[in-house]
C-alpha cells in the first residue's frame, strides 16, 4: 500500500527492490541500441495488416541507416522533428534513428485537425516532419500557412516527388566512419528526448518535454515488470499517447514481440488480433471497455495467452470495469488500472498490487504524491484537492514556456495534475474528475462523474459525459449532459431528465437539457474530447433559447399605431 508521511503529508509507493537495469544517466540510443544487439533473430513486429514480420537486426540496420542518412542531410543532434503516423511498419526505424542521431522527436497522430496542428508546428517549429499519406496534404496546408519551411518525407513510396522514409534505410556512401557510433547525451537529465502534447481534452495542447533520464526512469523502468522476451504485445495507441510510445520502447528493450495495425480499434479486430496472434499483453483505453463487453462474440474467443491488460486514461463506473474483469478471469488474466499524467513521464498509481472499487491503485515505486487545497495546503486521508506528484527525475517543463511551467510545478518540483482527487486511510487515490469540468452550484462543486455514474449505471448507457454551461444571465453553471445512445435504445430527454431529478439533489438537476449525438469527438488516445462536448451543448442550449424568444413575440399583440 502507498505509505503516508503524517509530517509532511505526502504519500510515497514501494522502493526500488534491487539496482534498476536501466541506468538513467545514459542516454535513451545506447539502451536501444544495445537492446536491439541483443535479440538480433528474433521477431520484432509483426503487421497484422499484411502480416510482413520484421527482426530486431533489421530495425537496428535501418535505425542506423536513418541516423547516417540524416546527419549526412545535416541534421544534429537537438534537432526538432515531428512524426505524424498511424502504427506502420516503418515507423520504429524512424523513431529509433532520430534518437541514435540525438535529434528530438514530437510524436502526432493522424486525427489531430488543421487547427490542431497549426497551434503545434507554429509552436515547435521543427525542420523535418515524417508524415503519413492520409495526412499529407493537411500538413503541407498547415505549413503553407505558418510560412514555414519543414522538410517532409513520407510514410509511402508512391508520391515520386516528395522524399519517402524507405529512402533512409538505404545504406549511406560513407567512407571515413564505417563504424556506427550513438551521438553521446552528456547531461541525460536535461537533455530534451521526446516532446509529447497533452491530449487536448480541455484545450489547446501542450507540449511537455521529457528528458532522456525520464524515458530511462519512468518508462523503462516502470513498466519493466509487465514484458518479457517471450511476450506478444499490441497497443492501438499511436505514438502521439504515452502507452503507444511506452509499448514500443519497453517491447523492444525486453525483447518482445509486437503486433501493430493501422486500423482503428474495434472490439472485432481485436478480438481477430487476439486469436491469430495469441497477444499475452495489450493496453486498452477505458473509453474502449464498455464496447468490448458488449460485443456478443466475446463468449467465444480464447484469451487463455493473455496475462495482462493494462487499462487507464478516463473515468469508467465501477459496473462496467467490474463486469470487464469477470469476463477475463477465467483465464487468469490480470487486468491492471494505471493513471498518470504525461508531465510525470509515467503512471502515478496503478492497482498492480491491489484494489479498491472505485479507486485506480497505490502510488508506484519511486513515486511521491501528495493532494492540495486551492491555497497550496497539503491535505490527509479523505480530504478531496488537487493531485500533485514528483518522482527521481525533474521535469524539464512545456516546451519554450516558462509562464506555464511555473504555474504547473512549484518550487520543491511537485507537478499539478489538473486532476481533483483523494487518498484513502489505507493509501489508495480516487480520482473526482478534472478541476476544469468541476461544475459549480450553491458554493459547492461537483464533479461531472457524479452525473455521469448515475446514467451509466441505471440506464445502462455507457458513452455519457456532464458539462456545464456557462450562461451570463444565470447567476450560476448549468448542468447538461451529452449522451450517445447505443443503437435502436428507446430513450427520452425527457425521461433522462425525470430519472437525474428522481436520483440526485435538486441543485443537480439537467438545467442546461440533454443532447442526443451521433458520435462522441475523441483525442487521438481513446478519451473524450469534453471542450468539443461542453461547446456543442453550449451552442445547443442557446439555439433553443432563440427559438423560445422568437415563439414568444409571436404570441406578443401587434403594437397599434395613432395617428393624431
Amino acid at each position: 500500500m502507498s505509505v503516508f508521511n503524517q509530517k509532511e503529508k505526502y504519500w510515497h509507493g514501494p522502493e526500488i527492490a534491487k539496482n534498476p537495469i536501466f541506468n538513467p544517466n545514459n542516454g535513451v540510443a545506447d539502451i536501444l541500441f544495445d537492446a536491439l544487439s541483443s535479440h538480433p533473430d528474433q521477431i520484432a513486429q509483426i503487421n497484422a495488416d499484411n502480416d510482413n514480420r520484421i527482426a530486431f537486426h533489421e530495425i537496428l540496420e535501418k535505425s542506423i541507416n536513418v541516423a547516417e542518412n540524416l546527419k549526412s542531410a545535416g541534421y544534429r543532434q537537438g534537432d526538432v522533428f515531428s512524426i505524424i503516423s498511424r502504427n506502420n511498419e516503418d515507423s520504429a526505424p524512424v523513431v529509433f534513428g532520430t534518437i541514435f542521431l540525438g535529434a528530438v522527436l514530437n510524436t502526432l497522430d493522424v486525427s489531430l485537425d488543421e487547427s490542431d496542428l497549426c497551434h503545434i508546428f507554429d509552436n515547435l517549429r521543427p525542420k523535418l516532419i515524417f508524415v503519413d499519406l492520409i495526412c499529407l496534404m493537411k500538413v503541407k496546408a498547415v505549413l503553407t500557412e505558418l510560412k514555414i519551411t519543414s522538410k517532409i518525407i513520407i510514410f509511402d513510396e508512391s508520391q515520386s516527388q516528395i522524399p519517402n522514409v524507405r529512402s533512409l534505410f538505404h545504406q549511406p556512401d560513407i567512407s571515413s566512419s564505417p563504424i556506427f557510433k550513438i551521438e553521446p547525451i552528456l547531461n541525460p537529465q536535461t537533455r530534451i528526448a521526446f516532446i509529447l502534447c497533452t491530449s487536448g481534452i480541455t484545450g489547446p495542447n501542450k507540449f511537455v518535454c521529457l528528458s532522456h533520464a525520464q524515458i530511462i526512469s519512468e518508462v523503462l523502468r516502470l513498466w519493466n515488470w509487465s514484458v518479457t522476451a517471450s511476450d506478444v504485445t499490441f497497443s492501438f495507441s499511436s505514438l502521439f499517447w504515452v502507452s503507444g510510445l511506452a509499448n514500443l520502447l519497453i517491447a523492444t528493450v525486453k525483447g518482445a514481440s509486437r503486433i501493430i495495425t493501422q486500423r482503428n480499434y474495434s472490439s472485432d479486430l481485436l478480438f481477430e488480433l487476439m486469436e491469430k496472434y495469441k497477444l499475452t499483453q495489450i493496453c486498452l483505453a477505458n473509453a474502449c471497455i464498455a464496447d468490448f463487453i458488449s460485443n456478443k462474440k466475446i463468449e467465444n474467443v480464447d484469451f487463455g495467452s493473455l496475462k495482462h491488460v493494462i487499462i487507464g486514461g478516463s473515468i469508467v463506473c465501477d459496473e462496467i470495469k467490474a463486469e470487464f474483469r469477470k469476463k477475463l478471469e477465467k483465464f487468469k488474466t490480470k487486468v491492471v488500472e494505471v493513471y498518470g499524467f504525461i508531465e510525470i513521464g509515467s503512471l502515478v498509481t496503478s492497482t498492480r498490487h491491489g484494489s479498491k472499487k472505485g479507486s485506480c491503485g497505490i502510488v508506484a515505486t519511486q513515486n511521491l504524491v501528495k493532494i492540495i487545497n486551492e491555497k497550496g495546503k497539503n491535505l490527509g486521508p479523505g480530504e478531496v484537492g488537487e493531485i500533485c506528484a514528483k518522482n527521481t527525475c525533474r521535469f524539464l517543463g512545456y516546451f519554450n514556456d516558462e509562464d506555464l511551467t511555473k504555474q504547473a510545478v512549484d518550487s520543491n518540483g511537485w507537478i499539478k495534475s489538473g486532476d481533483l482527487g483523494f487518498f484513502d486511510e489505507d493509501g489508495f487515490l480516487f480520482i473526482k474528475g478534472k478541476i476544469k469540468e468541476l461544475i459549480k452550484l450553491k458554493g459547492i462543486t461537483i464533479s461531472p462523474e457524479t452525473i455521469e455514474s448515475t446514467i451509466q449505471q441505471n440506464l445502462k448507457i455507457a458513452q455519457v459525459c456532464a458539462v456545464r454551461i456557462n450562461e451570463p444571465r444565470q447567476p450560476e453553471d448549468m448542468p447538461a449532459l451529452v449522451i450517445k445512445l447505443p443503437e435502436n435504445y428507446p430513450l427520452t430527454k425527457e425521461e433522462v431528465v425525470e430519472k437525474v431529478h428522481e436520483l440526485l439533489p435538486d441543485e443537480l438537476s439537467l438545467k442546461g437539457g440533454v443532447y442526443f449525438v451521433e458520435t462522441f469527438p475523441m483525442t487521438p488516445s481513446g478519451k473524450v474530447k469534453r471542450g468539443a462536448l461542453k461547446e456543442l451543448a453550449e451552442n445547443s442550449y442557446r439555439e433553443q433559447l432563440k427559438k423560445v424568444e422568437k415563439e414568444r413575440r409571436k404570441q406578443e399583440p401587434a403594437p397599434m399605431y395613432f395617428l393624431s
